[in-house]
């Protein structure tokens, strides 16, 4: 894996916990103001799908694109950029 990759998924581990009812006492997370952990938790999912990108190819589907919510979008737009080296399909269905 990449070292920089590595390093922030490190960084991020309580980000992504977070998302699914984890914490860890004095983590990132917990350290975080709401816009810190709302943009943490955009790259930390882009990471997760990177790095995922880097063991077999990702394909992300997004059905119903006309009905995606601002937060989701705003997700989707971190996670399109600068990701020409790694394996990743974004499709998405009107």
């Amino acid at each position: 894996m990449k070292g920089p990759l590595l390093k922030e998924l490190i960084r991020t581990k309580s980000v992504i916990g977070a998302q699914i009812g984890l914490s860890w006492q004095d983590s990132l997370w917990e350290q975080l103001a709401a816009k810190g952990k709302y943009e943490n938790t955009l790259y930390a999912i882009k990471n997760f799908f990177l790095a995922h990108s880097l063991i077999r190819p990702v394909v992300i589907e997004l059905e119903d694109g006309s009905w995606i919510d601002s937060d989701s979008l705003a997700l989707l737009k971190a996670l399109s950029r600068n990701i020409s080296h790694y394996p990743i399909l974004l499709l998405s269905t009107l």
